[in-house]
């Protein structure tokens, strides 16, 4: 392996979420690349293939000339002499051959586990992309636009599952419902006197912990109308310790 990848494969190991899509597209640069160097190595595999098929069976036939000679022909020494170095030039070539074929063998082997090793790091950086619950779970300070409400959100995830409640400036209150998936998530809001009212969509950054995104008004029949922005902030442990507000059973 060559020494940048050993390198990057170190650096990948050692990200952050925060960090993970950057070393993500740089390890995909990498595998296309390393993709593209094994085509070619197999290009020159199959040539290399075909030419030792050559070079064995013209040894083959050249030896077959050699033991006609010798068994019913018997030509002179000299004649004998220049069989037995044509075998002796189509071994040689045999061998050569076959010794390239071989080292070609080993540069693919190579060449395959660095794929390996790309795809095996790929998989862990997405993973890392995925936002562990520990991180959604909580107290969040949330504010929507272009309405200017201001209040607390507490959510609950389990799986990819999202509950929780929320207290809105002007007494408003209710619970949240929704799912999570690469770090999107969707939310349902239910508002205590009015029912269903909008439903939020978001990005979790893991670097600021926050979520941002947009939010839309839905009227009683389902239908949707109007809307927004919002944002919401992780409280950190510190500010969820000073809350006065009793947490969610």
């Amino acid at each position: 392996m060559t020494r940048y990848l050993t390198v990057l494969l170190a650096l990948a190991a050692a990200v952050t979420a925060a960090d993970a899509q950057s070393v993500i597209q740089l390890l995909e640069a990498n595998r296309r690349i390393e993709s593209r160097l094994l085509d070619d190595e197999l290009k020159r595999y199959e040539a290399t293939r075909l030419r030792e098929q050559e070079a064995h069976q013209a040894l083959r036939a050249q030896s077959d000339r050699l033991d006609q000679a010798i068994r019913v022909t018997r030509p002179p020494m000299e004649e004998l002499e220049r069989l037995e170095s044509e075998v002796g030039k189509a071994r040689e070539t045999a061998f050569a051959v076959s010794r390239e074929l071989s080292d070609l063998r080993r540069a693919l082997y190579g060449r395959m586990a660095r794929l390996a090793e790309l795809d095996n790091e790929i998989r862990r950086a997405q993973g890392r992309l995925l936002v562990p619950t520990s991180q959604l779970d909580g107290f969040w300070n949330i504010e929507f636009q272009p309405t200017g409400e201001v209040g607390l959100l507490e959510l609950r995830v389990q799986g990819t599952l999202i509950t929780g409640t929320y207290r809105l400036s002007g007494r408003r209150n209710g619970s949240v419902r929704g799912t999570l998936a690469n770090n999107e998530v969707e939310l349902e809001r239910i508002d205590n006197m009015n029912g269903f009212d909008s439903v939020l969509e978001g990005s979790y950054n893991p670097a600021t912990r926050q979520i941002r995104g947009g939010w839309t008004a839905v009227d009683v029949s389902g239908g949707r109308q109007g809307g927004g922005t919002w944002r919401a902030r992780k409280l950190s442990p510190a500010e969820e310790e000073n809350l006065q507000v009793e947490p969610v059973q």
